[in-house]
């Protein structure tokens, strides 16, 4: 699947169907905050249930269940938020200061 291109803290929603048909770039109602980020990063849905934090070569360098997760033991740089929910997969880019 691919994901466009989106300014920082702006979210890209990713529909996985039971059919294995994927829906790309609908924007929901959710904020990855804050951004730039120091320690705990929030996603503002409810509905999430696991947070993943990749670095640019695409691996999980932080996870976390729930909505939050904490990048305080990151070195600074951009990073790429996962968020996981019942509804699809939660796409942002953050800044960690």
């Amino acid at each position: 699947a691919t994901v466009e291109a989106h300014p920082v803290g702006v979210v890209a929603y990713e529909t996985v169907e039971k059919t294995g048909v994927n829906n790309i770039n609908a924007e929901i109602a959710a904020e990855v905050s804050p951004v730039p980020a120091t320690d705990i990063v929030t996603v503002s849905n409810e509905g999430v249930t696991k947070v993943e934090v990749l670095n640019a070569a695409g691996a999980v360098v932080a996870s976390a269940n729930g909505n939050q997760v904490n990048v305080a033991n990151l070195t600074n740089g951009i990073y790429v938020i996962k968020a996981y929910a019942a509804e699809g997969i939660l796409i942002a880019k953050i800044i960690k200061n």
